[in-house]
């Protein structure tokens, strides 16, 4: 299984790194645009995205993937700080499958994760 991350922190790219130990084939991505392209590539089985991302924005990368047919089927996990407002809906609506604030739960950030990859497997 192949996951991509989008995440411009070292910090939660280590915390990240930790909590996904067991997944053998873990990609991170410090601009949005570096992920957008591996993913038009060589589409994973799951891309986690940050939301506020240099270059090219978690929103604006979801609506892009959702753009390509072939890419359509590929989960979409956006994650953020920001939490005000209606950010977990503007992620659904930008294409995303789910969405989760920081500091990430870890519990509930496995089971979405968990949930996800399963369904990537079914498509």
């Amino acid at each position: 299984m192949k996951i991509y991350i989008g995440e411009d922190s070292p910090i939660e790219q280590k915390l990240l790194e930790a909590v996904l130990l067991g997944v053998p084939d873990v990609h991170f991505f410090g601009d949005g645009l570096s992920l957008y392209r591996a993913v038009f590539q060589e589409p994973p089985n799951l891309v986690i995205t940050d939301i506020l991302m240099p270059g090219l924005q978690g929103l604006a990368l979801c609506k892009l993937v959702r753009g390509h047919q072939r890419l359509r089927s590929v989960p979409i996990l956006c994650i953020s700080s920001i939490t005000e407002g209606d950010v977990a809906e503007r992620a659904l609506a930008a294409g995303a499958d789910a969405f989760l604030a920081k500091p990430l739960e870890v519990p509930r950030f496995e089971a979405i994760v968990t949930e996800l990859l399963e369904r990537s497997l079914l498509t």
